[in-house]
């Protein structure tokens, strides 16, 4: 996505990508570099606020979605209706060119939509979004 405002001429189209170890990465599509300005040197710890992970139980499976100065994604889990304990399937926004958490969508808690607070978790075993997302900008609706 071509960035515009304050952003510097370095990473101004970037390239953003979910990992399966919950990382969100912004690259420079040009040079394929880390985006310094984006998260920490480039990237977001998903893993952030979720509480104790067991290994391999939050991951990314579809491509993060990219609606306006936005970039979200939901998570899949290892829970296969086999156990509990499981982190939250909260759907987070990011802005695109800092990596701030701008919002957070808790299918158990909607109302709540403000970032978590500091060292706060978010409630384990809530429904997760692990296939693609869509936006209608004009209406203002991610799809989930």
């Amino acid at each position: 996505q071509q960035q515009t405002g304050t952003s510097p001429a370095i990473c101004r189209k970037r390239i953003f990508n979910a990992t399966t170890d919950a990382r969100l990465l912004a690259l420079d599509a040009d040079t394929g570099k880390a985006c310094a300005d984006f998260g920490d040197n480039g990237v977001v710890n998903l893993r952030a606020n979720m509480g104790e992970v067991r290994p391999h139980a939050l991951m990314q499976t579809a491509a993060p979605l990219v609606a306006g100065n936005l970039v979200i994604v939901g998570g899949s889990v290892m829970d296969n209706g086999f156990n509990s304990g499981n982190p939250s399937g909260v759907i987070r926004a990011y802005d695109a060119v800092s990596g701030r958490l701008v919002w957070n969508f808790d299918p158990a808690n909607p109302d709540n939509t403000a970032p978590v607070a500091e060292g706060a978790t978010y409630p384990q075993d809530t429904p997760v979004a692990w296939a693609t997302l869509s936006a209608d900008l004009k209406n203002g609706l991610v799809y989930v």
